[in-house]
């Protein structure tokens, strides 16, 4: 019979050297719309939150994301488009005090206007960032910082008189004919979709998200050494959201393919890119769409899936309808997640989907004093 210092060093072998290695260390601060107002009076963090010595100072990492682009906008008709691009990113330090400060505002993915639909881009995510004093002493300047809300995807009605990748060209949209995804020859009729383009309010090159900052005097502040390490990763047109279209015909979605990117330093350094198939009579949803795709491809994006597909059932009323107003007005996914394009239908009014909104982390390496 087993010992019990046998059984105890059996255990032991096996969780020795078994430690945590996938959290951060310090202590994090979260922010966004969901959950703190975009508007004036602002999201606030204070220095005071670490400590409560006058003469202390220290260090905060501060990372920003603009808000994802929202999908294609409102329709009634059969057709087709092309999901929202992500928005700029930027990463610095700054020194804080017990008397410093930062503001939030903006941070809110495009969801306004009739029926929660609007066209254009979200809100930027902006920050006002303020040292401190030490003892009365005012030694840093202020600073601000913004990065621009990804720009949202387009779409368009057909008539069935040319294919849909076609049709999308001729409003101004960046096309690639006769080439897949994967970068294989196709027929005439088929190719890639871009959402940027250069007429008809579609996003050009040169407006694409970027990230800026400044340092003002302020409070007297004898110099500018406000912010440091920064960096910032505008939204190129690597980012863009692009769609395959596989048949001349919109309504063939087993051939179509979308690609979503996020900015960087969501799920990996880089960012990610998903490509998405269309749901067709699935079970999951009514009529053509990537929701439950969508739900799937975020999931498979980390290390650490945090759920699975949301309730849903093929025999009972609540399979996912991408009609009327229900996708509109909620941001589904997580913060600075664009949104993919949601096909429209004849005589149904679709409204696509609300990205996910802006998003600031703050952390701190040292020891927090006050509780």
């Amino acid at each position: 019979m087993a010992t019990l210092s046998s059984l105890l060093t059996s255990k032991s072998l096996l969780t020795e050297g078994t430690k945590e290695t996938n959290l951060e260390a310090g202590r994090m601060w979260g922010y966004t719309a969901t959950n703190h107002s975009e508007t004036p009076p602002c999201a606030k963090f204070f220095g005071c939150q670490i400590s409560g010595d006058d003469t202390w100072v220290g260090e905060v990492e501060v990372e920003i994301w603009g808000a994802g682009g929202r999908s294609n906008g409102c329709s009634c008709c059969c057709g087709g488009g092309v999901g929202g691009n992500p928005g700029a990113y930027m990463k610095f330090n700054m020194p804080m005090t017990r008397n410093g400060f930062i503001y939030i505002m903006g941070m809110r993915s495009c969801n306004s206007g009739a029926h929660c639909h609007c066209g254009g881009q979200g809100n930027a995510t902006c920050v006002q960032l303020c040292s401190g004093c030490i003892a009365s002493t005012c030694t840093y300047a202020c600073a601000c910082a913004c990065v621009q809300a990804g720009l949202g995807g387009r779409n368009q009605c057909i008539d069935g008189g040319s294919s849909m990748m076609c049709c999308l060209g001729t409003t101004g949209a960046c096309i690639t004919p006769n080439v897949d995804y994967q970068g294989n020859a196709v027929g005439d009729g088929c190719g890639m979709v871009c959402n940027v383009g250069n007429a008809n309010n579609w996003p050009t090159e040169a407006n694409l998200p970027g990230a800026c900052y400044c340092d003002y005097y302020a409070g007297g502040a004898a110099s500018k050494n406000s912010i440091s390490g920064v960096i910032c990763c505008n939204s190129d047109i690597t980012r863009a959201a692009r769609t395959f279209y596989g048949h001349c015909n919109p309504a063939e979605w087993n051939y179509h393919r979308q690609m979503i990117s996020t900015a960087p330093m969501r799920y990996s350094t880089c960012g990610g890119e998903m490509i998405l198939g269309f749901n067709h009579v699935d079970g999951t949803s009514q009529g053509p769409s990537s929701f439950s795709n969508m739900d799937m491809a975020v999931q498979g994006m980390s290390r650490s899936p945090t759920s699975g597909m949301r309730s849903m059932s093929c025999w009972a009323s609540i399979r996912n309808c991408t009609c009327y107003e229900w996708t509109g007005c909620i941001p589904y996914w997580p913060v600075a997640q664009p949104a993919p394009m949601n096909p429209p239908c004849s005589g149904v009014r679709t409204h696509g989907y609300t990205g996910g909104h802006g998003a600031v982390r703050i952390k701190y390496l040292g020891a927090v004093t006050v509780y």
